[in-house]
């Protein structure tokens, strides 16, 4: 990027000018032609120009301004060239945001009077994008990201930066792709993320050295309080009728609680988060017991809820972050929806957040119910 400077020369009166209509003095038989429009890359856009007078003397200064609006003049953003030759100069503008569309217009000055081209426009492609983060937890998220394929080979890191302020960049926290491909790929994010809080979220990659963001976009990390407890995974579309899942405010009072029915298996139960609902009622067709803890969490009503499950494994393992992150600081061995065999169900130790394997008819283990709505 060059700022352009007018050149107040001695010659003006042998080249001369004239006025058009609205008063500007324009160099006088001078006609700029742009022949097509740039090439854009990651170094910017090369633009080239025609020119009816010849510029090689030493007179005159030439080059290309652009802006995002229309009519584009000096000063300004401006790139000067400086390799006129047979009739035409040529320079690679820069200083471009991606993701934008420009104007362009070739000027020529002679530091009094000053010529244009007709408007070219060019768009800079946004080279990476940076989709909706999904699947929010409160250390934790999925996101997508996507690379033009045009600029596979000169990629050598790939990945996103975040942090709680906008604008981040790779001097921030950052997650780094084990995936250099162009494309699609998706990133799972784990980190020391506080609880509640929203950040602010970039796509990157390097490419030659050169460091170019995607779009920002933001999140809210799990960890707050919803309508009946608190938000422990946020799915953020609304698939399937629900978005958020929410845990009890605390586990809750249920005498000599088991996970039931040992020897029976409950074929089809999950570890993963979201799968808690399906597990609950799985266990319910299998095992009437009403002391067995996925009835107990079907029939419950709590605070004018009625939706309430007994969680998964992974459901609580997204709880226990907020133990991690300090929102709750309860330490006791929960019951998971999650079978583990016909006699033995998974459940999770927050004193440590290991899981574990207990028999179903141990009342060894408390119940924190969640939802999701």
């Amino acid at each position: 990027m060059k700022n352009i400077f007018f050149l107040i020369v001695s010659s003006f009166i042998i080249y001369g000018c004239k006025k058009v209509d609205d008063g500007t003095a324009v160099i006088k038989g001078a006609t700029l032609t742009l022949p097509a429009s740039g090439n854009v890359t990651l170094n910017g856009a090369v633009f080239s120009c025609n020119s009816s007078i010849d510029l090689s003397g030493g007179i005159y200064t030439y080059g290309f301004c652009y802006s995002l609006t229309r009519n584009p003049v000096i000063p300004g953003l401006a790139t000067g060239a400086e390799n006129y030759a047979a009739g035409s100069f040529s320079a690679l503008v820069t200083n471009i945001a991606f993701g934008k569309t420009y104007y362009i217009r070739a000027f020529v000055t002679n530091g009094i009077a000053t010529s244009y081209s007709s408007i070219d426009s060019f768009a800079v492609p946004l080279f990476i994008h940076t989709d909706t983060v999904k699947n929010i937890s409160a250390h934790s998220f999925d996101v997508h990201i996507y690379t033009l394929p045009a600029i596979a080979d000169s990629i050598t890191e790939r990945g996103v930066c975040f942090d709680t302020l906008t604008k981040p960049d790779i001097t921030d926290l950052k997650n780094i792709s084990a995936v250099l491909d162009t494309g699609n790929i998706l990133l799972h994010v784990n980190d020391t993320l506080l609880p509640g809080k929203t950040y602010y979220l970039r796509s990157y990659f390097i490419a030659n050295g050169r460091v170019v963001y995607g779009n920002e976009v933001n999140l809210k990390t799990a960890g707050y309080k919803g309508a009946y407890g608190y938000i422990i995974f946020d799915k953020v579309d609304t698939t399937n009728g629900w978005r958020y899942i929410e845990a009890a405010l605390d586990t809750i009072t249920a005498a000599n609680a088991i996970w039931g029915c040992s020897g029976s298996d409950v074929p089809g139960t999950l570890l993963t988060i979201v799968s808690g609902f399906e597990n609950s009622n799985a266990i319910a067709a299998v095992c009437s017991d009403t002391l067995a803890a996925a009835n107990i969490c079907i029939n419950l009503k709590l605070k004018n809820a009625t939706d309430w499950y007994l969680p998964s494994v992974g459901e609580l393992n997204a709880l226990y972050q907020l133990k991690v992150s300090g929102v709750i600081s309860k330490t006791y061995l929960l019951f998971s929806s999650s079978q583990a065999t016909a006699n033995d169900c998974y459940v999770v130790d927050f004193s440590s957040g290991f899981q574990q394997q207990i028999i179903k008819d141990s009342s060894a283990a408390l119940i924190w119910p969640v939802r999701k709505y």
